[in-house]
Parts: structure tokens; sequence; C-alpha cells
């Protein structure tokens, strides 16, 4: 929702910065760092981001102001009904978190999202098979927290 699209941000970062992203779509891009990058590089890219954003105006620049966006935190603490389920025997349950696939913050299960057999069963299989599932509370795949039934 800004004056560049995602086209036009890889070309400001290829040709002012020399910085190559790694894929390119219509709305955003994506860049990779390893932790072979040396500290003067990731500067480089911070000092680029910085400055790009800098410059960016919203295409709603007088429609609506700036959201404030609570921290995962903030958002657990005001959801003041809330229960840990049992991960393994959650299907049918509201979920009231988040559980990722990460790297690189795949969202597996959203707040609001009722949780399937098939979700449970695919999350069991990622974690057998070495990869990282994480959740806000820190409790998959042990508990997710969901909302409290009535």
């Amino acid at each position: 929702n800004t004056n560049i699209n995602g086209a036009e941000l890889a070309e400001i970062l290829r040709n002012k910065y020399s910085i190559e992203p790694e894929m390119v779509s219509s709305n955003y891009i994506i860049l990779i760092t390893t932790v072979a990058d040396s500290k003067e590089n990731l500067q480089k890219l911070k000092k680029a981001i910085e400055q790009i954003d800098e410059n960016l105006i919203s295409k709603y620049e007088n429609l609506m102001k700036k959201p404030d966006i609570p921290s995962v935190k903030q958002i657990i603490k005001k959801c003041e009904r809330f229960e840990k389920s049992e991960f393994t025997t959650c299907a049918g349950r509201i979920s009231n978190e988040f559980v990722y696939a990460y790297p690189p913050d795949i969202p597996l299960i959203v707040p609001n999202e009722k949780i399937t057999a098939e979700t449970i069963e695919y999350i069991r299989h990622s974690v057998e098979n070495g990869i990282n599932v994480i959740s806000d509370s820190g409790g998959v795949p042990n508990y997710i927290l969901t909302k409290e039934e009535n």
C-alpha cells in the first residue's frame, strides 16, 4: 500500500545499493542473509531499508493513520478466556494463538481458526521430521492456547 511495488523496490536495492533480492513479487521481495554475511554488509542492508522506508508514501496517507499494532504478549493478555489444550487432542477447538513453521514464520494455525485433525497430524509429522514448529505461548507440540469452552 505504498508508492512502490515489489519490482520497484528490487530495482532500487539493485541499482542504488548493489543488493540483489532472492525473490521478487508484485507486492514484496525476499532477502536472505546467513551467518556468512559480514557485519558491514548487514549494516549496509539495514541502512538501505531505512533510507528506502523514509521515502515511502502510503497510497492511503490521507485516509488512515498508521495502525498501533499490539505485540503478541499484549494480544494474549487481552484474551481473558483461554485455556491450555493438549495439542494431540484439540481438534475442533478454536485457536487462541499463532502456530508457525519457523523459519520462515509460515503460519500453520492462526487465532480464531478451528483446529482440524489434519492440521494436528501435519504439525506432528513436521516436528517428527525436524521442522521447527513454534507457537506464541511456546507450548506446541505439547499444548496450544484455545478459546475457553462455555
